[in-house]
């Protein structure tokens, strides 16, 4: 009897070893799965970081261009100023000079008088 009762303890054991044994394995498996995720995670936030900052550099660089657009459009309308304040003043002299050749024209000499004289 007592070697009856060993040998079901014996069985009992057996079982419950494997079954550790494979719980255990298990157990392995999710562990190396995990960190398999952890890795890929990892890799993810790397490359999160890395948009991130080329998205942050391309936001600075779109504020400069449009800081750039800005002057420019500034130094055009100065340009423009200046054109028309030049434009203005061409007016003015050329206005000027026409009346200084009507009160300054000569009376036109016959063709003739203009041969003889050479």
């Amino acid at each position: 009897m007592a070697q009856l009762q060993a040998g079901a303890q014996a069985k009992k054991l057996q079982q419950h070893q494997n079954f550790t044994r494979k719980s255990l394995t298990k157990q392995e498996r999710l562990l190396d799965l995990l960190k398999q995720k952890a890795g890929m995670v990892k890799s993810l936030q790397t490359e999160l970081q890395a948009s991130q900052t080329i998205h942050k550099e391309q936001s600075q660089h779109l504020n400069d261009t449009k800081d750039a657009l800005a002057q420019s459009q500034q130094d055009v309308a100065r340009k423009e100023q200046l054109v028309q304040g030049l434009q203005d003043r061409v007016a003015r002299e050329l206005s000027g000079n026409s009346a200084l050749l009507t009160q300054l024209q000569v009376p036109q000499l016959p063709a003739q008088a203009c041969a003889s004289m050479w």
